[in-house]
């Protein structure tokens, strides 16, 4: 395996501040609540806040991911 999304996918619930996420290049805001499913295959993943009074923070949960799905923020 030579990347950790090789494999696996993603999915990512913002319990904090606004942020944002790119995967690989794709830029994703998210707010409160917000949800966001990051494929299989996915090489570069970037975790920010936007606002440092009010830090982002996620839940990650991750699976073997057996599909080839695009990313989709909910």
């Amino acid at each position: 395996m030579s990347y950790f999304l090789e494999r696996r996918e993603l999915g990512v619930i913002n319990i904090g501040g606004p942020g944002t996420i790119t995967v690989d290049g794709q830029c994703y805001e998210i707010g409160h609540r917000d949800a966001l499913y990051v494929g299989k295959g996915a090489k570069e993943v970037v975790f920010a806040s936007i606002d440092s009074g009010k830090t982002c923070e996620v839940l990650l949960q991750l699976r073997p991911g057996p599909y080839l799905l695009s990313h989709q923020k909910k």
